[in-house]
């Protein structure tokens, strides 16, 4: 399952890329089976196929690869 942050599982990219590919493209899986397996609820999970309708593949896909210069400042 996902690390979790006060009881709530947090979904990596490739997670949140498994459930879109499962849920929209070759649905073999439900939306309350994609929950169940990562440990969010059915509705995180309908966020995620709603971001994804509406930002297409850039946003959901993108992975964020470039480190910020350490100006010095904490």
């Amino acid at each position: 399952m996902g690390e979790t942050v006060s009881g709530i599982a947090k979904l990596t990219n490739k997670k949140r890329r498994w459930i879109v590919r499962h849920c929209v493209e070759i649905r073999d899986f439900s939306k309350v089976e994609a929950a169940q397996i990562y440990g969010v609820t059915t509705r995180r999970v309908q966020q995620i196929l709603k971001e994804y309708r509406e930002t297409a593949i850039l946003g959901l896909f993108m992975e964020h690869t470039e480190r910020r210069e350490n100006d010095g400042v904490k």
